[in-house]
């Protein structure tokens, strides 16, 4: 589509962490989306109506959290972001560390291309 995200992720196979460094790109944002995807325009009537679980709205939202976390052997759809919990801050940690470092050993530009000239809300 027509906008520049950046995310960024690490599993390792039980644990996902990602990365959103445009959080104030919702998932539903591009040109695209918003045109070729006729589910979204009754779902955001569900929406309207009340009619929409709290996972449903997920897909929804006008932005992203900044980190996310999820445990894949509890929650193999990604529903529960468990970034903010602090019963998780060594497992999101760890996996941070891992992504940080994975960026640095690959050279990892996205970020600084994206500055350049991707296109942000």
């Amino acid at each position: 589509g027509e906008i520049a995200d950046h995310i960024r992720s690490v599993c390792d196979g039980r644990w996902k962490y990602i990365r959103n460094y445009v959080p104030s790109i919702g998932y539903t944002e591009s040109k695209y989306t918003r045109t070729h995807r006729p589910m979204r325009k009754i779902m955001l009537k569900m929406k309207a109506d009340g009619k929409l679980s709290a996972a449903q709205l997920l897909v929804l939202a006008d932005t992203k959290p900044t980190e996310e976390l999820y445990d894949l052997e509890r929650d193999p759809h990604e529903i529960r972001n468990l970034a903010s919990d602090d019963a998780h801050e060594q497992t999101k940690h760890r996996l941070a560390q891992q992504l940080d470092l994975w960026i640095e050993l690959t050279g990892d530009t996205g970020l600084l291309e994206m500055k350049a000239g991707g296109k942000t809300r």
